[in-house]
Order: C-alpha cells, then structure tokens, then sequence
C-alpha cells in the first residue's frame, strides 16, 4: 500500500475530480466515523489488500430506469460488502448508507427537490467499479440495498 505523492483529504473533501485522480481512497487515521478524518488514496495489490478495512472506489451507477450517475462505492474489504454509495449529480452529492436506511429517504427527498421526478426512481442502484478490487475481480453488477421506499 502506498500514499500516492503525500496526498490526504478530508472524506468530507472527496469529490469527481480526485476521483478521477485516483480512483482507490481508505482511511488514513482516526475514527472512520467522523467527517473531519482523512483520507488518502492508495495502490491495490495481492499483498495490500486485505490490510485494509474500508476503501472507497469510483464507480459507475445505474438506477431502475437506467440512468448513470458516477461516484463511489464504500466498501469493507474483509466482509466484500459494500455498505454505502455517494452519487454526484450536477456539483451535488447523495448519500445512501445501509446502516441507515431512514436517512435514504431524506436523501431522496433532498434529490427530488433539487431535480424534480423525472430521474425517480433512484434505488435500486446497479453499479460497476472501475479498478479490479480483489486479484481478477471487477466489483460489477451487483445491486445496493432496495428499501422498499
């Protein structure tokens, strides 16, 4: 694992553009939890990779009626779940985060006020990473969490 040319932000910090600088970020010290903690991007290998705990990974989403929405997928390495995804629409990012569920609905809300219905609905999202995760597996295909909403 290497720190790419000292670079660390704020998660709060992580957008599109250092997406497409680099598209693999974790932690860099700290509680995971909190929007003050940094983190910084990283180089996968066989080695690496599960000496990390949580990555966050650029990704490609569609929803149900097939629109594309870029962003990032959190992902816990060691259980290969994927517990929370950010899409960035038009300067604006949503957040969908399966240990809350109920804060979804706000964030659809907050989506629909800001671009009406006409991209609803929004979950179930499909999604495909853009880098190999794991040793010759690309993250693709798999759907995030439908509540029902």
């Amino acid at each position: 694992m290497s720190l790419e040319n000292n670079v660390r932000i704020k998660i709060s910090d992580l957008n599109l553009e250092w997406l497409d600088k680099y598209p693999v970020w974790t932690w860099y010290e700290g509680s995971p939890f909190e929007a003050e903690d940094e983190i910084y991007p990283v180089e996968l290998s066989k080695q690496d990779i599960h000496k990390i705990d949580v990555l966050f990974i650029k990704s490609v989403f569609v929803t149900p009626r097939g629109f594309k929405f870029n962003g990032s997928i959190t992902l816990h390495v060691e259980s290969e779940e994927v517990y929370s995804v950010e899409i960035f629409f038009k300067g604006v990012c949503f957040g969908f985060n399966t240990y809350w569920p109920s804060l979804a609905l706000t964030e659809i809300d907050r989506f629909k006020s800001t671009f009406g219905d006409a991209l609803l609905p929004i979950l179930p999202l499909e999604y495909k990473t853009c880098i190999e995760v794991f040793p010759g597996e690309i993250l693709s295909e798999k759907f995030f969490v439908n509540w029902n909403l």
